[in-house]
């Protein structure tokens, strides 16, 4: 979609100018997206209203981390973790 924009499209009866929104054409003038005149307060908080922000990249950057490191953390948690408990020896009672 082309860049909208503010253009003055005429007067008010007060005399007070009429803005529009819509995007310039190859001739030089506008080709009106929101056709109802407005003050230019109100043009550029309409302008804001219908405009949308670029998407957010969605690339997820790790920072301090490596694939090694993470290989490393997860031995180093396999040798000091808590030794399995011995079995020990039943013993029979005599009855």
């Amino acid at each position: 979609m082309a860049k909208l924009e503010i253009f003055q499209n005429g007067l008010f009866s007060d005399g007070t100018p009429a803005h529009q929104i819509g995007t310039p054409n190859s001739d030089g003038g506008h080709d009106a997206v929101v056709f109802e005149p407005m003050t230019l307060a109100d043009a550029k908080n309409k302008l804001k209203a219908v405009t949308f922000p670029p998407p957010k990249s969605t690339t997820i950057k790790a920072t301090g981390v490596s694939g090694t490191a993470a290989v490393k953390a997860t031995a180093a948690v396999k040798a000091t973790a808590a030794p399995k408990p011995k079995k020990t020896a039943k013993k029979k009672l005599k009855l």
